[in-house]
């Protein structure tokens, strides 16, 4: 038998694959122009939610990686942070 209690403890659960800072749970890829005008994959992709802007998936769920530390990138001042 279900409690209330834990039904609310599973509604405040958040996903897995959501965004650190906002909770997005959803990203795309930032696609710009190479040197010729040719629409290009950038290889980094910016969450849909607070438009964070990272190159490894662990990164926008906060969660530590095997890898080497990623770049994170700020939309709005263009700097790393």
């Amino acid at each position: 038998m279900t409690g209330r209690g834990q039904n609310a403890h599973m509604e405040r659960k958040t996903p897995a694959n959501a965004c650190c800072r906002c909770g997005a749970t959803a990203y795309r890829p930032v696609i710009t122009r190479d040197a010729t005008g040719a629409m290009k994959a950038s290889h980094v992709y910016r969450c849909v939610g607070c438009k964070l802007e990272f190159t490894d998936i662990d990164t926008w769920r906060g969660t530590p990686s095997a890898a080497p530390p990623q770049r994170v990138f700020e939309p709005s001042q263009g700097t790393e942070a």
